[in-house]
């Protein structure tokens, strides 16, 4: 039926004798009176009234439905339109090759968006190639780096599992893997019996997919957050639920965004031509070192009760260093991290700004009183 008929049914219901609101309306009376007669003493004369009214409920509905339908035909109908308007256009500027390349486009984003939200569940390993399948949690997406020499690249996991205990083969995993990937590797818990390989759905703790999940790691992509792996989620997870005014929140999630205004961040801004450090002049201000190691602000972490673990981190950005502290403090030595980072800013910009003297330790302690108000 072509849309223009449809729209004459929706009509007849808004301008003819029998409108919409009174089809509803008398469908609510007519079910008031059947009930009310259902619940009286039968009779002939009642029971011929019942028959009555329930022909005439059974035409009342059939009406209702008739409006619904051709409401739904039309609205589809007129999508269609749109759709066939759109393509028409983009046929027009840049022929079947524009269209089929957007299609391709997004069905490539939407594997590439399965695949990331994808990870191994060890089991017996012999489904898991070591170095090119997701299955280990951390950085690189999940993957193990291939270190430097010549390896196996058809190594499985199964390779790795001492099976007559059920464990890892510690002395073959430590002979091939870095210290950072023999951690991850060895702090994956293997099942008792053998059991098959599995992947699971990590973005969701039931384990399983839904469209609303794959929705938003669609949406991690479009903020430049696609390559983020579940290592990362849990960091950013990690400064939101952290102890704290707001203040500090925001300022730990600039830090892991690289958003901070030091010196090497304008410089590749070109709104200065030198990115060296003003403080120390020994080399250029990133946010690790205008945080952690330039003299201004080290004697802060230089007396804290985990400054073993914060010599011990990672120095390629902030985000990597915070996700080490994530996994090696418990929750009130992060919020006294964090923090020291932000105190350490904050003396910092006091250094640059005001006057060049070194940071001074009621500024710190007056930043822990406020955390811990």
């Amino acid at each position: 039926m072509p849309l223009q008929n449809y729209y004459g049914v929706l009509l007849s219901f808004q301008n003819g004798p029998l409108k919409f609101w009174y089809i509803k309306r008398r469908i609510k009376e007519t079910e008031k009176q059947l009930k009310y007669l259902q619940s009286q003493r039968p009779d002939q004369a009642m029971l011929a009234k019942c028959n009555e009214l329930a022909d005439e409920l059974d035409e009342l509905h059939r009406l209702e439905e008739s409006y619904w339908h051709a409401r739904a035909r039309a609205n589809e109908i007129r999508d269609g339109e749109r759709i066939r308007a759109t393509f028409t256009t983009k046929l027009a500027k840049g022929g079947e090759g524009t269209i089929l390349r957007d299609c391709m486009m997004k069905v490539e984003i939407g594997v590439r968006n399965m695949i990331e939200g994808l990870i191994w569940r060890v089991g017996n390993g012999s489904n898991i190639n070591v170095w090119s399948d997701t299955w280990v949690k951390g950085e690189n997406g999940g993957h193990i780096l291939v270190p430097n020499g010549s390896h196996d690249m058809n190594l499985r996991v199964s390779d790795l599992i001492d099976v007559e205990t059920s464990s890892w083969n510690v002395e073959r995993v430590r002979s091939i893997f870095k210290d950072d990937d023999c951690m991850r590797i060895l702090a994956i818990p293997l099942p008792s019996s053998c059991v098959e390989d599995g992947r699971f759905w990590w973005p969701m703790k039931s384990r399983k997919y839904s469209v609303k999940s794959g929705y938003w790691l669609a949406r991690l992509e479009k903020v430049n957050l696609f390559s983020s792996d579940r290592d990362n989620v849990e960091t950013w997870r990690s400064i939101w639920n952290l102890a704290g005014p707001p203040k500090l929140r925001h300022f730990l999630w600039r830090a892991c965004k690289g958003s901070l205004a030091v010196r090497q961040r304008l410089c590749n801004r070109h709104i200065i031509d030198d990115a060296t450090c003003l403080l120390c002049e020994q080399e250029d201000e990133l946010i690790v070192h205008a945080i952690f190691d330039c003299p201004n602000g080290k004697s802060i972490w230089e007396n804290c009760a985990f400054k073993d673990v914060v010599a011990a981190a990672p120095a390629t950005s902030f985000q990597d260093r915070w996700a080490w502290l994530r996994g090696k403090l418990d929750k009130p030595n992060q919020t006294m991290a964090g923090t020291l980072a932000w105190a350490a800013w904050l003396c910092r910009n006091k250094a640059v700004f005001e006057s060049p003297v070194a940071c001074n330790i009621n500024t710190v302690v007056g930043f822990m009183h406020l955390v811990d108000e």
